[in-house]
């Protein structure tokens, strides 16, 4: 008799954005399986005074108001890693390009990957030198505005 494995714990934020949208957003870790099915179901309660009903808010329109969206979380990997494992952006771009065997949309895919990481990599970076900055033993004045206005400066890109 085998086991149902449990399921993986699901993580949910709701953020206003103006008097008319608002945002659930499904955080969970795949199980890795090929593939995985999720079953989400949202009850909503709205009160009468908006007159909201099946005649001022037919069905049709309210399932094409509803924007599915699904944003993988980026890969943390520290300086080494990034260099040397097989499942770094960079290991696989520097192979395609010493082979010539990588197709464009895998470059291209690849090196949008190891820009993301990067950047995750330089966000981290910048929350450890602020709190460093901010913290007791904190480092230098001049070094902490130095380093804050090169990192204002690549934000603004």
């Amino acid at each position: 008799m085998s086991q149902v494995p449990a399921p993986l714990p699901l993580q949910s934020r709701f953020e206003v954005h103006d008097r008319k949208q608002f945002e659930i957003k499904l955080e969970y870790q795949p199980s890795g399986a090929d593939e995985t099915r999720y079953l989400v179901e949202a009850h909503l309660f709205l009160p009468g005074s908006l007159n909201i009903d099946a005649e001022t808010y037919p069905r049709a329109d309210f399932y094409a108001d509803i924007h599915n969206y699904v944003r993988f979380k980026t890969p943390v990997m520290a300086v080494q890693e990034l260099l040397t494992s097989d499942a770094s952006p960079l290991v696989r771009l520097e192979a395609w390009l010493r082979t010539g065997l990588g197709s464009e949309k895998d470059i291209v895919y690849q090196a949008k990957l190891l820009s993301c990481v990067l950047r995750g990599a330089l966000r981290r970076f910048a929350t450890g030198v602020e709190t460093r900055c901010e913290g007791p033993v904190a480092l230098p004045t001049e070094a902490c505005a130095t380093l804050s206005r090169t990192w204002w400066r690549c934000r603004r890109g």
